[in-house]
């Protein structure tokens, strides 16, 4: 939470506890997007299908290195980005991106 809003925001967050309104909470990055209620379900579908039909190997490799950079030095993080797309450009979904874009058509991932 500290690094997400700052040191100040999140002391008066959690001394105060009070609620955050969605507006708020999308505006300190707290949320991602803000949808009604009755529109959350397909909302949350819709995304877990992106993901889903995505480079899946290449979408796990960033998630690692996001969630690893504000504790890597430059050096560290360079050379884990530089294994990642090794090993994305190795496999079939980064053969697949790439001969998608050459061949400008949509890609169809497949998971590996």
């Amino acid at each position: 939470m500290t690094r997400l809003v700052g040191p100040q925001k999140a002391k008066e967050i959690f001394f105060f506890g009070d609620d955050i309104s969605s507006t708020d909470a999308l505006a300190l990055g707290l949320v991602n997007r803000v949808v009604p209620a009755s529109e959350l379900q397909s909302e949350a579908r819709r995304w877990a299908e992106r993901l889903a039909a995505g480079p899946t190997v290449a979408i796990g490799l960033t998630k690692k290195l996001v969630n690893a950079a504000l504790e890597s030095t430059r050096d560290v993080a360079f050379r884990d980005e530089a294994l990642a797309i090794e090993v994305t450009m190795q496999s079939e979904d980064g053969n697949e991106g790439v001969r998608s874009f050459v061949e400008r058509r949509p890609a169809e991932f497949k998971g590996w």
